[in-house]
């Protein structure tokens, strides 16, 4: 007799349950397996490469034309009955995708919803995790987390953050940022994550580990520490100016013995501007720290060090000249 393949009541209930994150028993997620084994296997698609919502969108393309196949070629109560099928055959696709076959611990992921909170160009912007903990971002950077987070305190951090930790026994903090993780039980620290740069972990009090994806390699790191992680490999070392690595948290545009390119780049950052040379700058060197000032009001500070002529074109500024 012909084997009917057809998704059966309780197995579309015990899908429906999963989706909702509820638990199920291990007999329960047995079943599915067999049934997922014996009969659906060959018709699974996986997308490794795709994002949740590229996935989202691919499903309902697959089911818009499964439907107007079935128009062609069926009577409306059989089309029905395509989709049915259909539907959950791309919901176990998308299972597949975000986890391995069931799991018992699955149901604590699926359906994560994620919070993410960024800053504009120009921006510094703080805000209080769930946990009590503070985080500062820098300008045009982003921190996103799970809305559990209470569960797992782990952050992924684009771009420049400085963190105030709040103690948990037995729950550590881990911040993700490009290829490095640093974990911490409660301290204050800047991570810095800058798209053209190297990353970089910077210790203000307590003590943190920090490991390279890359490598593996791991560094404790203790107040008034920092590492830079140079193709893959960590290099620890004391914090020499404080100051340039922390005091932007409090308003402060600092500049250490940068060279004029530098200062350019440090500039347009900070204002979220966009600075162009009209010549090859020369190397003079800026020191200097300016709280809550306006970039024209920086710049004429610098002209007293350096003879800088410049312009405004809109909202472009443009250096036309340098004398040291």
């Amino acid at each position: 007799m012909k084997r009917d393949n057809k998704t059966q009541p309780s197995q579309i209930s015990l899908i429906s349950d999963l989706l909702r994150g509820k638990s199920i028993s291990d007999d329960e997620i047995r079943n599915l397996n067999d049934w997922y084994d014996a009969e659906h296997k060959p018709k699974i698609e996986v997308y490794h490469e795709l994002t949740k919502p590229e996935i989202g969108a691919l499903m309902q393309k697959k089911i818009h034309q499964q439907i107007a196949k079935e128009r062609d070629t069926q009577s409306r109560r059989n089309f029905y009955l395509a989709a049915a099928v259909l539907i959950p055959l791309i919901v176990f696709g998308f299972l597949f995708y975000i986890l391995p076959p069931f799991q018992k611990h699955q149901n604590n992921t699926t359906n994560q919803a994620w919070v993410t909170v960024q800053s504009l160009p120009g921006e510094r912007k703080t805000l209080d995790l769930p946990d009590g903990s503070k985080v500062t971002l820098n300008s045009n950077s982003a921190i996103t987390y799970a809305e559990n987070f209470l569960d797992n305190r782990a952050v992924q951090l684009d771009g420049e953050g400085f963190f105030e930790v709040v103690p948990q026994k037995g729950q550590p903090f881990t911040v993700s940022s490009g290829d490095l993780e640093t974990k911490v039980l409660g301290t204050s620290f800047n991570v810095s994550s800058l798209r053209d740069a190297e990353g970089t972990i910077a210790v203000k009090t307590g003590k943190v580990s920090v490991k390279s994806m890359k490598t593996g390699t791991k560094v404790i790191l203790q107040k008034g520490q920092l590492v830079n992680q140079l193709s893959g490999d960590l290099y620890a070392r004391e914090i020499t100016a404080e100051e340039s690595i922390f005091d932007w948290v409090d308003g402060n545009l600092v500049m250490v013995n940068l060279e004029l390119n530098q200062v350019v780049e440090k500039l347009s950052d900070w204002y979220g501007i966009e600075i162009q040379s009209a010549k090859v700058l020369p190397p003079c060197r800026i020191t200097g720290t300016y709280k809550n000032l306006k970039i024209e009001e920086v710049l004429e500070i610098i002209n007293y060090s350096i003879n800088l002529k410049y312009s405004w074109h809109g909202k472009k500024l443009i250096i036309e000249e340098a004398n040291c």
